[in-house]
């Protein structure tokens, strides 16, 4: 499978987690409810949930969020290879979140003495993009991310909050 036809498969999987959820809470069961406490439109989470369009990084932690989960990068065994500080208190629970998952993945890069040259190469992206994304100064796209993450042998699953 090709990286982006993979990061597809990894992002359905998620989004797939996210409806179940959704089709067993009590107030959220109806997407109406769902829409308007993430500030979107109806439609836009009906596009989401068909695969027809990806939510930001931002709105997939909301989404998540709601149902007392959160995104967690793992390794092929499902154990969490990633750091759990990323600092940045004076911003928002979503943006520290994302920055949580984009810091980690720099570590992990660091770790693996994969350049940030290198990367961008895999992931069609220039060497300023993986820098801006490690440094939470840009979110990538969630196939992008989808596909960070494989290329460093990781995955993106959803978690419970409690287990994370």
């Amino acid at each position: 499978m090709d990286p982006s036809g993979a990061a597809e498969s990894d992002l359905g999987d998620l989004v797939y987690v996210l409806i179940l959820a959704r089709r067993g809470h009590s107030v959220f069961r109806r997407r109406l409810a769902l829409a308007a406490h993430l500030g979107v439109a109806v439609s836009t989470l009906n596009d989401w949930e068909a695969g027809r369009d990806a939510p930001t990084l931002l709105h997939l932690i909301r989404w998540a969020r709601v149902f007392d989960l959160c995104l967690a990068i793992c390794d092929a065994d499902g154990d969490y290879p990633l750091p759990e500080s990323a600092g940045g208190d004076d911003q928002n629970w979503e943006v520290r979140e994302a920055r949580r998952l984009l810091y980690a993945l720099g570590e992990i890069r660091r770790g693996l003495s994969v350049t940030q040259l290198q990367l961008g190469g895999r992931l069609d992206v220039t060497e300023t993009t993986v820098l801006r994304w490690e440094r939470a100064r840009r979110h990538p796209r969630l196939l992008s991310l989808m596909d960070w993450a494989r290329e460093l042998g990781c995955v993106i699953q959803l978690r419970s909050l409690n287990l994370s």
